[in-house]
């Protein structure tokens, strides 16, 4: 990566100078005052946009073999690399394709071509991938970014790869405008008309960045002016976008306090809106509809959000209170995806999971209600965060006799006496005991006697995986260290 202007003067000059070198005198390209204008002002978005450049730099750097001059261009090779803009205040930037003056090479080393060509995609395919990691880590739960590579035909992967570097740029352009506060912080049109084309690309990498870097960017800046055009993009897609666009908004929740009020207004409108449709609609179980999609996005952005202190003891409790009422209403058991899932009820299980994750405390006495609403196998993943609770207060305690290491993490033990009990361990034995907890007097809800028994079947669940995930090998250890002692002191 180029990190200072001089670095990125020279690799422009070398790439123009690269052209006029390798063509000839005789189809040298002319450069008028314009064009020379628009490569100087593009040196940084080149560097920052097109996929760490320096894989660009090293193929440059192996042409300098005399081998590789006579097949080195052609119409696949290098094109659509060179990103030029119309307008640096940040109108759009268009990917430039060169073939025109590379013609006359393409029946020179005709037998190179081929594997050269494939070597470029994958460098382009290779690049993309690793530009930004944190796309990746934002999608982790779509499963197969990589497999869609073997899926494709013949030169889409290169379509695919060019596609997501278009994301990229159009992601760049419109922070640029946001930074010098063009056009008034207005979304340019352009831009806009870019936006439309990306999100109706079929290619699945196109999408990855599209959602989880362009929108998870310019969302937050032009909030206001993207919600109605996300809700129809939203309402279009059955897919992972879906999650991108609640990921965007999630992000644009906690960018400032004017977005973080939008942002709620925005999904209750939705929210509403869902319901008011879906209670008058017939169900038909073989068909997602758009308000469907939409339903889902709003449910999974509410369980993305970070919420902030000022909205913990008001808009969390009435998160979890849509849940529940998404939950009641069987017809969402019946509504499957094509892999013949529940296409909503699964967002509402990974949204608890979330929030129940990071919001135990403050939501301890919703959830007991709650939980009455969940399938067995849907009870067994609860569980399965509550321990993961568990074992992250349990590893935060201090002051013990020893400590013991499980999968890589540490906890204190302690030798003749229980340890303390951690929050969700007092949590849990209200919930045995069917009671709530007191000190959220605002959050009280009044639970059927078949919530109760739920919660109290959940939280005894929850006890047994906290022993085999951690206790067991507590106990093994200090019967160990108890052993070595008693025989330390016979000798």
């Amino acid at each position: 990566e180029f990190q200072t202007t001089e670095d990125q003067s020279k690799i422009l000059a070398k790439i123009i100078n690269f052209f006029k070198n390798r063509l000839g005198e005789e189809n040298e390209i002319k450069y008028n005052q314009n064009e020379q204008n628009i490569f100087t002002k593009t040196s940084r978005f080149i560097t920052n946009s097109l996929a760490k450049l320096s894989w660009f730099q090293d193929e440059l750097e192996e042409i300098e073999n005399p081998q590789m001059q006579e097949y080195y261009l052609g119409v696949k090779n290098l094109k659509s690399i060179i990103a030029v803009d119309e307008s640096f205040d940040g109108n759009i930037y268009l990917i430039k394709s060169l073939d025109s003056h590379w013609q006359y090479q393409i029946n020179k080393g005709k037998k190179y071509l081929y594997k050269y060509r494939l070597w470029q995609e994958e460098l382009i395919f290779r690049s993309c991938l690793e530009y930004s990691p944190e796309i990746i880590l934002r999608a982790s739960f779509y499963r197969g970014y990589i497999e869609w590579k073997n899926n494709l035909q013949e030169g889409e992967v290169r379509d695919d790869c060019i596609g997501a570097t278009v994301a990229l740029a159009v992601t760049n352009s419109a922070i640029n405008d946001y930074n010098k506060d063009v056009n008034k912080h207005q979304f340019s049109e352009k831009l806009y008309e870019w936006l439309e084309e990306l999100s109706e690309s079929r290619f699945p990498l196109v999408h990855l960045y599209f959602g989880y870097h362009t929108l998870f960017h310019i969302v937050p800046l032009y909030l206001e002016q993207l919600s109605d055009w996300l809700k129809e993009i939203t309402q279009k897609h059955a897919d992972f976008l879906n999650h991108a666009i609640a990921l965007s908004l999630a992000h644009a929740y906690i960018y400032s306090d004017e977005n973080r009020k939008n942002v709620l207004n925005i999904l209750d409108k939705w929210y509403t809106e869902c319901l008011q449709v879906q209670s008058t609609r017939h169900i038909d179980t073989t068909k997602i509809t758009k308000y469907d999609t939409l339903l889902k996005t709003v449910v999974l952005a509410y369980g993305l959000i970070e919420y902030k202190e000022e909205d913990k003891n008001n808009i969390l409790i009435q998160v979890v209170d849509k849940f529940e009422e998404i939950l009641k209403e069987t017809k969402y058991l019946f509504i499957f995806n094509k892999k013949n899932h529940p296409f909503i009820r699964e967002a509402v299980i990974l949204a608890i999971n979330n929030i129940t994750l990071r919001y135990f405390n403050e939501i301890e006495n919703q959830l007991q209600n709650l939980v009455l609403y969940l399938t067995n196998r849907e009870r067994n993943y609860f569980v399965g965060i509550l321990t993961e609770i568990y074992l992250e207060q349990r590893a935060s305690l201090k002051d013990g006799d020893d400590e013991i290491k499980v999968k890589g993490r540490l906890y204190q033990i302690w030798l003749d006496s229980e340890p303390p009990l951690t929050y969700i361990e007092k949590a849990l034995f209200r919930w045995v005991r069917r009671e709530q907890n007191q000190a959220n007097q605002n959050q009280k809800v009044i639970k059927p006697r078949k919530a109760k028994t739920a919660a109290q079947e959940i939280a005894l669940r929850a006890f047994t995986s906290f022993a085999m995930a951690l206790d067991r090998e507590e106990e093994r250890r200090i019967r160990e260290i108890n052993e070595k002692f008693n025989h330390a002191k016979s000798n």
